[in-house]
């Protein structure tokens, strides 16, 4: 049925989820492929594992977030915001991001490049 109410909602929420996974993607291969030509040739399979490492401790991280959000102490405040659990989730996860990409930025101004891609 077209014209329902909700399909611009969807069709929004698709578009975000298309864009989301895309950049997850992008970013995963690019940091794969970075780490992987910064490794000497005895580390290769170290930094794989460690980048492999790294996505379960971030996908851990997500589960902790939002189980903690479950909590009585933690609706009330969102209760209180105004906000949606969702949208408190958003914006948490947002923060976050912007946090970690600064520390980032710092680490990589300082970073010096090595030439192990094809040792």
């Amino acid at each position: 049925m077209a014209g329902r109410r909700g399909d611009g909602q969807h069709r929004l929420a698709g578009a975000a989820h298309a864009l989301l996974t895309l950049g997850e993607v992008l970013v995963s291969a690019t940091g794969l492929e970075f780490a992987y030509s910064q490794a000497p040739m005895s580390m290769k399979g170290t930094i794989m594992s460690f980048w492999s490492l790294s996505v379960t401790v971030g996908n851990l991280w997500v589960l902790l977030s939002n189980v903690s959000i479950k909590s009585p102490g933690a609706l009330a405040a969102v209760k209180s915001s105004g906000y949606s659990e969702t949208a408190c989730l958003m914006f948490f996860f947002a923060g976050f991001a912007l946090v970690a990409a600064a520390l980032f930025a710092l680490v990589a101004r300082r970073y010096p490049l090595l030439n192990n891609y094809r040792d």
